[in-house]
């Protein structure tokens, strides 16, 4: 199914990019932000960053980063009409 662009940006909205992640990676709450190890390489110190407030993450050791679409897109290994599927599909 086709979503608007407002569609989108209400669904990254109301879907908490914290707590997907915090089903794959184990977060400390840092000032505003949660830090943890990133996922997404071999990583000794806690370099990845969550901010809730913005809707997104970035690992300051790799470089990826992003919102709830990019993170189910690459932890997930999904296109873009894949990971909106799933979190739409999301309780």
């Amino acid at each position: 199914m086709k979503l608007t662009l407002k569609e989108l940006h209400r669904l990254r909205r109301t879907v908490s990019l914290l707590r997907i992640i915090r089903r794959h990676v184990k977060l400390k709450k840092a000032g505003t932000l949660y830090k943890g190890r990133c996922p997404f390489h071999t990583d000794s110190l806690p370099s990845f960053v969550v901010n809730e407030d913005q809707g997104l993450f970035h690992c300051f050791g790799c470089g990826v980063g992003g919102d709830i679409f990019g993170w189910t897109m690459r932890y997930e290994k999904l296109s873009f009409p894949e990971a909106v599927e799933r979190l739409r599909a999301m309780p």
